[in-house]
């Protein structure tokens, strides 16, 4: 009766100890996974890419795929060159195109011309 005592006695402390062994192991793997795991993260820009960098902080790597950064810095989507005519009296000699944010702007001077010092092609 006594050996039958610790035998059972023996297969519960196994069994709490494989038990323990496993969640320790499960713990150290999800902490693991959230460090080394390049896994995506959001940002404050909703057209943008981002990763987790060595701090684990979310870091901006690009604009998601048709956007891009304009001035501010914001990922829009990118209307840029497009042939276009500016408001205005538009330099009959200049070649304009949209840039990100669909702007019309200045590109070059035709061939053959030459911006000169007032802005307008020579």
């Amino acid at each position: 009766m006594e050996a039958a005592k610790r035998s059972a006695a023996n297969e519960e402390t196994t069994s709490v100890l494989l038990l323990m062994f496993f969640l320790v192991a499960v713990v150290i793997i999800g902490v693991g996974i959230y460090y080394l795991d390049p896994a995506p993260c959001s940002g404050k820009d909703d057209n943008a890419e981002y990763k987790r960098n060595d701090e684990g902080e979310c870091e901006f790597v690009k604009c998601d795929t048709g956007y891009a950064k304009d001035s501010t810095g914001t990922c829009v989507l990118d209307q840029s060159g497009i042939e276009c005519t500016p408001v205005g009296i538009p330099d009959p000699n200049a070649i304009y195109k949209t840039n990100v944010s669909n702007v019309c702007t200045f590109v070059m001077c035709n061939t053959g011309y030459t911006k000169g010092t007032d802005g307008t092609c020579v």
